[in-house]
């Protein structure tokens, strides 16, 4: 089983976590780049990462880690403890995450990093009669 780290940038460089644990497992690298390629060779898991280069995050800023790819191209994201986390569209736009938010209604998911809510739909309450 891999490890899940977080990679933090501080001032002296990029560092490595436990996830889990909160222990430093390693520091002083140049960049982000340099970082990711350590937690390859060592098979260490950091949070998902987008095609815009943030790392996925709940609206808590938890970190989202890829549990598995879905055959449809869609992904199936979880904590650093394994917890299953559902509330997820992919933003048509970004790529990034865009998190439910029901109290904007019903299937309304908001994407923070490009700032958008997607497939919203109102309440049946909001609609109001068909003809």
């Amino acid at each position: 089983m891999e490890k899940k780290v977080l990679i933090v940038e501080n001032e002296e460089g990029w560092s490595i976590f436990d996830a889990g644990s909160g222990d430093r497992v390693a520091e002083g690298f140049a960049d982000l780049e340099e970082s990711l390629m350590f937690c390859e060779d060592l098979h260490y898991r950091p949070p998902y990462m987008g095609e815009s280069g943030k790392f996925f995050e709940d609206l808590n800023g938890e970190p989202l880690y890829l549990a598995k790819e879905k055959k449809s191209g869609g992904l199936e994201l979880e904590y650093s403890d394994g917890t299953p986390f559902f509330d997820f569209e992919l933003c048509p736009a970004c790529k990034g995450p865009a998190l439910g938010r029901p109290e904007a209604g019903h299937n309304c998911y908001y994407c923070p990093e490009c700032d958008r809510d997607i497939d919203c739909v109102p309440p049946a309450e909001y609609i109001g009669e068909a003809d």
